[in-house]
């Protein structure tokens, strides 16, 4: 059986539909499965665990796009985005079974229409793609399967600051968000959370990670930080996720840095303001996450927002260090 899957197109999406395609292979071992993602999100796919190839595509191609899947005779694929676009590459390339939520115009090009359960509308985002697999698991849902070197990892820090870090507590934090100010903590509340952490032993130094659109913020607190190490913009997805894994703990904004933190085996603390951690908050039980129940919470936020700036910042570094000592205790 050939499976493929269209994958989401945001990072922390991406990680927590992991799970439902772990328990997906689980159940139907003999399945090949491929994903096609945009090419962003490439080196993501490349190294998580159970898929076999990475298909990449841009949305000024969908005919050529639909050509080549055409040519690879897939037996059945999962839409995970809900656009219309999404829905239509598959349909031209004429693969038998296309499985998707209905909507956007768009349940013409479905085929095996699914339609979400109460439960899964008001639980975690998790569930939801669990629901579109078709998974009868029941159980805990396993963390995302990503490949990490840790060696390597040791190895790149070593290099580039000349000191040891074999045996060091090391904190990562991404102080930054793709979605934008909405839902970023402040700069200077990461470097207080880091300070206190270090003043109490609970770490040592600290590795500060980022995209290329994040460096300037990375930079602000890189600058206030000593024993520190900026490395945003200057990873690939290989390298980011190792960095990761030798972390003691990371302390991040709702993003999908967060996300892929957790699937590292780091602990991790997401900070969130107005978007409902309930919904997307990180998966795992070496995960938590802060936010203030007296502001109201939404799945969709403006990209700048007065009510979010306010709620993140009514979250201390203080509260963030007592949930850290939690976590590693």
């Amino acid at each position: 059986m050939k499976i493929l899957i269209c994958s989401v197109n945001w990072l922390g999406d991406c990680i927590m539909t992991m799970p439902a395609i772990q328990i997906f292979k689980s159940e139907n071992p003999e399945a090949g499965i491929d994903v096609l993602v945009k090419e962003k999100l490439k080196g993501i796919w490349q190294i998580h665990s159970v898929i076999d190839n990475v298909i990449t595509y841009n949305e000024d191609a969908t005919w050529n796009v639909a050509k080549t899947l055409k040519d690879k005779k897939y037996d059945k694929v999962f839409i995970l985005p809900n656009s219309f676009r999404s829905a239509l590459i598959p349909f031209l390339a004429g693969i038998p079974r296309r499985t998707a939520v209905a909507g956007q115009l768009r349940s013409i090009l479905i085929n095996d229409r699914i339609k979400l359960s109460d439960k899964a509308r008001d639980g975690h985002q998790s569930q939801e793609y669990m629901e579109i697999f078709g998974n009868a698991y029941s159980g805990k849902l396993p963390m995302p399967k990503i490949k990490t070197n840790q060696k390597s990892a040791l190895d790149m820090l070593n290099a580039l600051d000349k000191k040891d870090f074999i045996g060091q507590k090391i904190m990562a934090i991404l102080p930054g968000a793709a979605y934008g100010p909405a839902k970023m903590w402040p700069s200077e509340y990461f470097v207080e959370t880091a300070k206190k952490m270090r003043e109490q032993y609970l770490v040592h130094r600290f590795i500060i990670l980022g995209t290329k659109n994040e460096i300037d913020i990375c930079k602000e607190v890189h600058s206030k930080l000593d024993n520190s190490i900026n490395l945003a913009g200057k990873t690939s997805f290989e390298q980011l996720t190792s960095l990761l894994s030798i972390t003691e703990i990371t302390i991040a904004n709702d993003s999908g840095g967060m996300h892929l933190a957790t699937a590292c085996g780091t602990k991790v603390i997401g900070i969130f303001g107005i978007t409902d951690p309930y919904k997307t908050g990180p998966l795992g039980s070496n995960s938590a996450f802060l936010t203030n129940d007296d502001y109201p919470h939404s799945r969709d936020i403006p990209r700048v927002s007065e009510i979010a700036t306010k709620c993140l910042r009514s979250i201390t570094p203080d509260q963030v260090v007592e949930k850290a000592k939690e976590l590693l205790c």
